[in-house]
């Protein structure tokens, strides 16, 4: 194994970590900013592993996390931010290129775009189920293994931050 291949493991390893975190908060501005956190991780996770889609894709996905933490105080970006974000994920992978499987990073981070740009927290967790699963195949073809870790982590902590919001939400009902 290269150092290389190593740095980017050893990055990946973080963002496993990360990753956990970020699924269990409910306030949308900070899990964005903890998402964010992990996105820079997972950047370089993938500039050391050569996996230039992973890398180019999640670089917008850093910058559209700013915009949309700052969103809200502007109505007319709130509701173009995320159209404009799937053009600029669309328009940076026909640059990023690495072959068939690099549509799976985008089709993946297009849909995550849209969701947190329109979506509550809750129905968020709903639609990871999805875009993880996808970015799977794309950390499977760029030999990420600590990508689709990160992915299934996302899951898994997606279905739990589900049924503990929802348990919560019922017991707020009751009382």
């Amino acid at each position: 194994m290269e150092l290389n291949e190593i740095i980017g493991y050893l990055f990946g390893g973080a963002a496993l970590i990360a990753v956990f975190i970020t699924y269990q908060i409910h306030d949308k501005k900070r899990l964005l900013i903890m998402q964010t956190c992990t996105i820079v991780l997972m950047c370089m996770h993938y500039l050391f592993l050569g996996a230039d889609s992973g890398f180019a894709l999640n670089v917008v996905c850093i910058a559209r996390n700013v915009v949309f933490f700052f969103r809200d105080k502007n109505k007319l970006i709130g509701n173009v931010a995320p159209v404009f974000f799937a053009a600029v994920l669309l328009l940076v992978s026909v640059f990023s290129w690495e072959g068939y499987y690099s549509i799976f990073m985008l089709a993946g981070l297009v849909i995550n775009t849209l969701c947190i740009g329109y979506f509550d927290p809750q129905k968020l967790r709903y639609s990871l189920l999805l875009t993880c699963t996808i970015v799977i195949i794309y950390d499977l073809s760029a030999n990420s293994y600590p990508g689709v870790v990160f992915e299934s982590i996302g899951i898994i902590s997606a279905i739990v931050g589900i049924v503990r919001y929802n348990k919560e939400k019922r017991i707020s009902a009751a009382k």
